[in-house]
């Protein structure tokens, strides 16, 4: 009986590179804290289009929300748990 060869594992290639950092702090002037407000934003208008687009039936509700704190804290003010499940 022969043993099929398993097919080679691809080496990891960085998802982020130097050249996307540098492009990222030059789109906001060198001003690094900007940079990470603005990345912040979109990261949290990603995860609410996630959650907007992800039926909660077929996962059963079993779907972790990435919350920022800030957002928590708004949750929690209109009354919700803001505990990001």
């Amino acid at each position: 009986m022969s043993r099929v060869a398993s097919p080679p594992v691809p080496t990891a290639v960085p998802a982020v590179t130097e050249e996307d950092v540098d492009a990222v702090l030059a789109e906001f002037g060198g001003d690094a804290r900007a940079a990470v407000r603005g990345l912040l934003n979109d990261l949290d208008t990603l995860a609410r289009d996630h959650a907007a687009s992800v039926s909660h039936g077929f996962v059963r509700g079993d779907l972790p929300r990435l919350l920022l704190p800030s957002r928590r804290a708004q949750i929690a003010e209109a009354g919700g748990t803001g505990s990001g499940r």
